[in-house]
């Protein structure tokens, strides 16, 4: 037997009887299943182009068939508090069963700080943030330390230091 149900909902198990007579007797089996999620899902790529206060964050979105709202969010620890970063909508034209690439740029940010990037995606489904933040440090104006200054001999000194460049020339 063949059957096609409609009007199921998302996320939800069933349970399906199909059940067989003739004149040797009666047979009957259950099988039991789950809907797919009709909600998005979300994950966060990777976070590129960091400087002293913007950071590049991608990633992708699976839509579901249903236009999608999304927005990146960051923080300095990662439980929070987020603050709500670029941010865009996945239209019913583009949105389909496969993954849509998003990015933007993270602005505002402090330097010499590590933070946290996970993405959120809403529909008429539901929401859902992606599970494991992200994690990156901005860049940060060079720093120089001194560590001793050394007299040679009449007007000469010789100074030792470092330098922390941050990957900057």
């Amino acid at each position: 037997p063949e059957a096609h149900l409609i009007g199921l909902s998302p996320e939800t198990s069933y349970s399906i009887r199909v059940t067989a007579t003739n004149a040797k007797g009666t047979v009957s089996k259950t099988i039991s299943y789950q809907t797919n999620p009709a909600r998005p899902a979300a994950f966060v790529g990777e976070i590129g182009t960091v400087t002293e206060t913007t950071a590049h964050a991608s990633g992708s979105i699976l839509p579901r068939s249903s236009e999608t709202q999304w927005r990146f969010e960051y923080a300095a620890s990662k439980g929070g508090p987020w603050t709500h970063g670029p941010e865009g909508i996945i239209s019913n034209a583009e949105a389909s069963e496969n993954y849509s690439m998003v990015s933007g740029d993270l602005a505002g940010l402090s330097p010499h700080t590590t933070y946290y990037v996970r993405l959120f995606a809403k529909n008429v489904n539901g929401g859902a943030t992606s599970e494991t933040p992200v994690g990156f440090e901005t860049a940060g104006a060079p720093a120089v330390t001194t560590f001793a200054v050394h007299a040679l001999h009449g007007e000469a000194l010789r100074a030792l230091g470092s330098v922390r460049t941050d990957g900057f020339d």
